[in-house]
């Protein structure tokens, strides 16, 4: 029976465990210095392990072991077998995306006293999670506007019924909801210091986030494994699995 080694405290490895046990494996969440014996290592998609640190663990690991992990040109120094990142599958981005999608609306009914119904939301990027958030706030009868900077996100948005925002006009435009899945500065203190007090402000993107004034926005990144860790356990465990299947098929060539 291979086993598997979680090297993460995150509530979705937990889940993520159950559902691997339940397929067969011996799976466990170990310390970070006792991998000796795993044949499939799972590390966090954050991987804040420093260099020092993964040297040490991975120092007795055997190459056949499958890694997967965050910032896989990390544990490559250190691992000559196969090392997988899970930001290198598109099915795994996808699901994490409509999850974080699902969560800022959680957040959103938590943060307002308000139904979504006529008011005025603005998302700020148009990939994975800006598309899926714009959808739900449609659906829940929000008037969404997207700002995008490329011209055929922008054609994509507007077929899709959206309105296009310029950056210069967020401030004018009176939005009751604003969400940022850039993750870069886009919006300057000039901007937000001009922004309805009521508006609810969320930085759904990862550092630096998309607000220069970093104090306006509720902070809300990383939100599957803090707010759905089952779901978010659930895609780590497909993605695994899609992969271990693959692997399986090639050597049984």
């Amino acid at each position: 029976m291979e086993k598997i080694c979680i090297v993460s405290r995150d509530k979705r490895f937990a889940y993520a465990r159950e559902l691997f046990i339940n397929c067969g494996y011996e799976c466990e969440i170990c310390e970070p210095f006792s991998l000796k014996d795993g044949d499939i290592i799972l590390f966090s998609p954050k991987n804040d392990f420093t260099d020092h640190e993964l040297r040490k663990m991975l120092s007795d690991v055997d190459h056949e072991a499958i890694i997967f992990t965050g910032k896989k040109e990390k544990v490559e120094k250190h691992h000559a077998g196969i090392v997988l990142d899970y930001s290198d599958s598109e099915s795994f981005l996808l699901d994490n995306a409509y999850i974080t999608a699902q969560c800022a609306i959680k957040l959103t009914f938590e943060n307002t006293d308000f139904s979504l119904h006529g008011k005025r939301a603005l998302v700020l990027g148009y990939r994975r999670i800006g598309k899926y958030l714009s959808s739900m706030l449609k659906c829940l009868c929000a008037d969404v506007f997207v700002y995008a900077r490329r011209e055929e996100s922008q054609k994509e948005a507007s077929l899709n019924g959206f309105g296009i925002c310029e950056l210069s006009e967020i401030d004018k435009l009176d939005f009751d909801l604003i969400y940022n899945t850039v993750p870069f500065k886009i919006v300057k203190r000039e901007i937000t210091d001009k922004l309805r007090s009521s508006a609810l402000i969320m930085e759904l993107a990862s550092d630096p986030g998309g607000f220069y004034d970093e104090n306006i926005a509720l902070k809300s990144a990383a939100l599957p494994g803090k707010l759905m860790p089952q779901s978010a356990g659930k895609a780590i465990f497909d993605y695994v699995i899609s992969i271990l299947s693959h692997l399986k098929g090639e050597n049984n060539l």
